[in-house]
């Protein structure tokens, strides 16, 4: 039950990181189009991956972009070219690789078995769906 729980809990959160950088190279094709986090001001894992990079004014004057965006959707280039150029996505990546190997470490407690192979390539195809 706890290796379940575990898995359960690591998966979501990479999927979710996984979502958020698609917010950034989103297009219609994949069901998200660009940028919709940032204007609902949502702070995601690439965003934060590429505050973090950065000095703390520039920071600052990001963070200011989307506190404010709601009446400058124009923003949204700016600050998806930011995260972008910032090493954003690449900080969410590595998040989610490591929440993707720590959901497979989890079924480590399990027989194998063919259930169990699903649930692994499950876990690696969250990580890998479309960008």
């Amino acid at each position: 039950l706890q290796a379940a729980e575990s898995f359960a809990n690591d998966l979501g959160l990479a999927f979710q990181i996984r979502d958020d950088m698609l917010d950034y190279a989103g297009t219609d094709s994949v069901g998200k189009p660009l940028g919709v986090d940032i204007l609902e001001q949502k702070i995601t894992m690439p965003l934060l991956g590429a505050l973090a990079s950065v000095s703390e004014d520039e920071a600052s004057r990001v963070r200011g972009l989307v506190k404010d965006i709601v009446g400058h959707p124009e923003y949204r280039d700016e600050i998806v070219d930011f995260v972008k150029s910032n090493g954003g996505l690449e900080a969410a990546h590595a998040e989610l690789d490591a929440y993707v190997e720590e959901a497979v470490k989890a079924l480590d407690v399990l027989p194998e078995s063919f259930e169990k192979e699903c649930l692994v390539e499950l876990a690696y195809f969250t990580a890998k769906r479309i960008m």
